[in-house]
């Protein structure tokens, strides 16, 4: 029970980091409303951000199909029914590929922050939220997975 839960937490970050990275690659639309309320930014800031998220979308795109990949062979053991050590060993790759893009996430969060004003930067949060949201509302299995498991962490916890 215990090891499927590892696994199930481990796809669970591994979708989640894996819609986060698609999510990212997808251009802005100038026509959402979102965009348009955007505050204005400098020249130098524009490009700035520019410049950012190409370097983002050149150094996410092999750390996504490295992922993409282990989580793969993850699936392939577990279906072969493979022993608990080659499962675990295979789980701590798949977690260090998640931890890897979840590296690069936070790095261009903090590039942006220092980039970006303060009421832009929470604007960009503001709209990252909101498409992490409709990704997950878009897979509702996924959803419901990650609510199951937030569900048992908070009966762990509340445990003595």
């Amino acid at each position: 029970m215990r090891r499927r839960l590892i696994v199930l937490t481990v796809a669970l970050a591994a979708f989640g980091v894996l819609g986060l990275a698609a999510r990212a690659e997808e251009p802005l639309d100038p026509a959402d409303p979102a965009v348009q309320q955007c505050p204005k930014l400098t020249d130098e800031q524009r490009e700035a951000v520019k410049k950012l998220m190409q370097d983002f979308r050149t150094d996410i795109k092999p750390l996504r199909e490295a992922l993409k990949t282990e989580v793969q062979k993850l699936r392939e053991l577990r279906r072969d029914k493979a022993g608990a050590e080659a499962i675990k060993a295979q789980l701590e790759v798949v977690k260090a590929k998640v931890q890897a893009v979840r590296a690069r996430v936070q790095k261009l969060r903090g590039d942006l922050k220092a980039i970006l004003p303060p009421e832009v930067f929470q604007k960009w949060q503001q709209r990252f939220h909101a498409r992490m949201q409709r990704f997950l509302d878009n897979h509702p299995g996924l959803k419901a997975l990650r609510e199951r498991l937030r569900d048992r962490g908070a009966g762990a916890d509340a445990a003595p």
